[in-house]
């Protein structure tokens, strides 16, 4: 709620978006403006602050793609094109998380938000289910769980990343990533 910050944010996507010429941006760890703590207009919620610096950002990146990732879901909706629908995927089923289990990074917790969400996609906004890992090796995954990642994928109805190496995946792996 700072001016001097307000004007950071607008000054920063300008300069991404008209001198440097990106037309699509990530932002990412956007909650991190709704954490508590001390703000310049002390009557603004948390969530009230957060939606004025998205507001800023929406207005200085014009008619660019913006994605918001680890994003307060409510409070986004209406200012970015896509949107991040779960926890990060990861090459392991389960991951341990000193936080909140709900947002722990894996695989299973993201499929399962993502599930929860897959109705976001067109109403809301574009889906973002994070990306596609298909890789045969630095994986914990198996076979059946890289499909039932791809399968979901597929269901949020919404965007699809490949993160992994193509010509290094072996023809099976491969092959998932073409249907």
């Amino acid at each position: 709620t700072h001016p001097a910050a307000q004007a950071w944010l607008r000054d920063t996507l300008e300069t991404v978006t008209k001198e440097w010429g990106f037309d699509y941006l990530k932002l990412d760890f956007l909650f991190g403006a709704a954490l508590t703590g001390v703000r310049y207009d002390p009557r603004a919620t948390r969530a009230q602050a957060y939606r004025r610096g998205l507001e800023i950002l929406r207005q200085a990146a014009g008619d660019r793609l913006m994605m918001a990732c680890i994003a307060h879901v409510g409070a986004t909706i209406g200012l970015f094109e896509a949107c991040r629908i779960g926890p990060d995927v990861a090459p392991a089923w389960r991951m341990s998380w000193p936080g909140s289990p709900l947002a722990a990074p894996g695989t299973e917790n993201a499929l399962r938000t993502v599930l929860a969400r897959y109705w976001m996609h067109g109403n809301l906004w574009l889906n973002d289910p994070d990306c596609l890992l298909l890789r045969d090796n630095e994986t914990a995954l198996t076979l059946d769980e890289t499909r039932l990642l791809a399968t979901v994928i597929a269901l949020s109805g919404g965007m699809a990343f490949l993160s992994d190496n193509l010509p290094k995946l072996s023809p099976e792996r491969l092959q998932i990533a073409s249907l």
